[in-house]
């Protein structure tokens, strides 16, 4: 996955609160420069959730925003497939924004739930066959 969190470092007051933010172990790194403790981002670990950007209070964290992108692509024929998260479900008009993005061209639109119901399927499957090696 390409960097889509961005960060001006010499923001950094090495306050740790993206640190504190991060859902993924190891999502940054700490080193000095300049004699001053600074935290970058770890691309290598990074799943892009925005948590640090959001968490960071100094300005030092953003997001790469390719939504146009997105719309230039789908306007050129590119065949592009969303996962979506359940959270549009709550959204008044969320049904209206995946209709509208078919009619854009989006060729598939996946609920990320889905895959969490395969690994409960995947992880239970055995047991079934095997339940005596509980």
């Amino acid at each position: 996955m390409r960097n889509l969190v961005t960060e001006l470092i010499d923001e950094c007051a090495a306050c740790n609160r993206c640190i504190r933010k991060r859902p993924i172990e190891g999502a940054n790194r700490v080193a000095m420069v300049d004699g001053q403790m600074k935290v970058f981002v770890n691309h290598e670990r990074c799943i892009s959730c925005g948590s640090r950007i959001y968490a960071c209070h100094h300005g030092v964290r953003d997001y790469v925003d390719d939504t146009e992108r997105f719309l230039g692509d789908l306007q050129r024929g590119v065949a592009i497939s969303l996962i979506a998260a359940p959270a549009y479900r709550m959204a008044e008009d969320g049904d209206r924004l995946l209709a509208w993005l078919r009619q854009l061209g989006v060729r598939n639109i996946y609920d990320v739930s889905l895959g969490a119901d395969i690994c409960t399927w995947a992880h239970i499957r055995p047991i079934e066959q095997a339940p005596q090696k509980r």
